[in-house]
Formats: structure tokens, C-alpha cells, sequence
């Protein structure tokens, strides 16, 4: 298993190319790339870097068609086309902390509204909801991650699980038609990747 992100980085000179251009032109952004093995894997932690020009999915194809099984990421497209070039030989794993930062920024939206609001209101609000159910879901994962992975896969399936499928529930009552701002990004991402957010069971 492999955790993956990516971020800018801004080169002052670019390299040249072979006609003796430079790659980008100066000053431009180009990409650092993060890779690591899963925390929950035993031995020793590795940790890879590799800077390219581009955002684009080359990189993934030359490092990890061959290599990974399971990558563990945000929603970036080249995730997902890795996986499907893989003929889902690579599985994506998508972080829950990005699918609950979305419902965050869907209740910290409506912050002044909260302040006329009861507790019961604001719990009951479905940006809040989703904000406590996908706490739930990290909630219930935490203490596994000391288990072996046959006794974690277990145990997800029966402590982790529950949460995921009420989780799920939550959003698939909602009409994404009557939705607005984050609360509606929060509702259509959970709906678009929700596959791809129970890979980790």
C-alpha cells in the first residue's frame, strides 16, 4: 500500500531541454511528488520524492503500473486513470479526512447562522451531520491501526463498516437538487467517490 500527494514547487531556472530551451519558462511551477509506504506497514518507513514538470499522470504510469496494489490519495483524476489503466490492478483508497474537510467547510459556511442556533439545530443541520458521522467513521479506525492486517480487515468489517454504510445512508437521503455552496461540493463528492471511499474495507 502507498499514500500518495503532490504540491507545487516554483523553479527559478528551469533546465534546458535538448534544443538547449528551457524545460518551462522561469520562474513557473513545477510538481514535487510525495510517495510513502502505508504507516501500517511493519519495518522500516519509505519515503519517496520525485519533481516533474507537470501534474500529469505520466509520472504515476512509469512508478507505479508496476508496483503498487492499493494507493491511498485525495479525488486528483490521475489517480483514478492509473487505476483504470491498471484494469484496477491498483486499487484507489481515497482519504476520508478530505471527504469530512468538505462537510468542515460546509458547516464553517454558515458560522454566523450558528451563533442563533440551538446545539440540538446545529447537530441536526446536515452539514454538521455529516461532519459527526464522518467523524464516526475515523473515530471507529483509529485503535486498529495496532492490529495486524487480517485482525484490522476483520475488525473493520465490524466495528468500521456500520458507520461507513449509516454514513452513506445520511447522503443518499439527501436531494443534491436542493443543496447549495460547500454542503452541496460535500454531498456530490461523497456520492461520486463512494466507491472508491470504502475501498479501505
Amino acid at each position: 500500500m502507498e499514500q500518495i500527494d503532490e504540491t507545487t514547487w516554483r523553479v527559478i531556472v528551469w533546465p534546458k531541454n535538448n534544443n538547449g530551451e528551457p524545460e518551462k519558462r522561469n520562474g513557473s511551477l513545477g510538481w514535487v511528488w510525495v510517495h510513502t509506504t502505508s504507516e501500517l506497514i511493519n519495518g522500516h518507513k519509505i519515503i519517496f520524492y520525485e519533481f516533474t514538470a507537470s501534474r500529469g499522470a505520466n509520472h504515476l504510469r512509469e512508478y507505479l503500473l508496476n508496483l503498487a496494489r492499493y494507493i491511498v490519495s485525495d479525488a486528483y483524476g490521475v489517480y483514478l486513470t492509473i487505476e483504470n489503466e491498471s484494469n484496477e490492478r491498483i486499487k484507489a483508497a481515497l482519504c476520508w479526512m478530505h471527504m469530512r474537510r468538505r462537510f468542515a467547510n460546509a458547516l464553517l459556511a454558515k458560522e454566523k447562522k450558528l451563533k442563533d442556533m440551538t446545539e440540538e439545530q446545529i447537530k441536526a443541520a446536515p452539514a454538521a451531520k455529516g461532519l459527526i458521522l464522518s467523524n464516526a467513521i475515523l473515530e471507529a479506525d483509529a485503535p486498529l491501526k495496532s492490529l495486524s492486517a487480517e485482525e484490522r480487515f476483520e475488525a473493520r468489517l465490524e466495528e468500521v463498516k456500520p458507520c461507513v454504510d449509516t454514513f452513506f445512508e445520511f447522503v443518499h437521503g439527501l436531494n443534491v437538487d436542493e443543496l447549495k455552496g460547500h454542503l452541496k461540493d460535500a454531498v456530490k463528492y461523497a456520492l461520486r467517490y463512494e466507491e472508491h471511499l470504502k475501498t479501505f474495507l
